[in-house]
């Protein structure tokens, strides 16, 4: 018990992000993290290089987060701390999709997200893009069907569609889905911790992506979300929602 409790400790005490007493860490909700290493060739960062720049996937460290002595995976992320970029690459904290519905773990997202990005030695005040690969919520994908309509476009094919705060969609595509609602609530509760970082933007893209048993490639939904500061472009202070 003590090896654990001293490395609990060490975990609280030692961040490279500064002293933060309030981090919450996964092996205090009963969780594992290992690391999961991508597959040779695999295309998986491939969206955030017009973000993040040209990378291999060797940048990124790859993870995954279980329950101790449980087989079902909670969440997968990959980090590079060089890029200062985090993207989901599965999660599901839940039972189902239904807003209520019973938690795998009482562990919030925003929480693991932060002690991920942590863990790997990033610096909260640095952090600049999030993403997710591959979106399946059947809220996310219903709301980015219409706002990609409205735009021309069509979420089967391959199309882009940029969201910023002054634009008339912001608020509600904000709140309207879990990705976007979350990273919200994550600057909100560590806003002094993330250098009071805000959304400068939201893109969701799609793009088709060849899978090894698939004949035919198919059209994935991503997420990508760029972080500003005080004094950068695109920085409003207050809170828009």
């Amino acid at each position: 018990m003590a090896p654990k409790l001293n490395k609990l400790l060490s975990l609280l005490s030692k961040d490279k992000a500064g002293t933060y007493p309030g981090r919450q860490v996964v092996e205090f909700y009963g969780l594992n993290r290992e690391n999961f290493p991508l597959q040779a060739g695999s295309s998986e960062t491939k969206f955030m290089e017009p973000f993040t720049g040209p990378s291999k996937n060797a940048e990124y460290s790859s993870y995954r987060i279980h329950i101790v002595n449980g087989a079902s995976m909670l969440n997968w992320y990959l980090i590079s701390v060089s890029l200062h970029s985090y993207i989901t690459m599965y999660v599901d904290l839940t039972r189902n999709e239904t807003i209520g519905s019973e938690r795998c773990s009482i562990m919030k997202y925003r929480d693991m997200m932060v002690d991920n990005y942590l863990n790997a030695g990033g610096d909260l005040r640095t952090w600049r893009y999030i993403g997710v690969n591959g979106i399946t919520n059947r809220v996310t994908h219903h709301l980015v069907t219409e706002l990609f309509q409205a735009r021309g476009g069509d979420i089967r094919k391959p199309f882009s569609v940029e969201v910023a705060p002054g634009d008339k969609e912001f608020a509600d595509v904000m709140v309207g889905n879990p990705f976007t609602r979350g990273i919200q609530g994550l600057l909100r509760q560590y806003e002094k911790e993330m250098g009071h970082a805000r959304i400068k933007r939201f893109v969701f893209m799609t793009e088709y992506v060849e899978r090894r048993l698939n004949v035919n490639p198919k059209c994935e939904c991503h997420l990508v979300v760029e972080l500003c500061r005080p004094g950068e472009s695109g920085y409003r202070r207050g809170w828009l929602v």
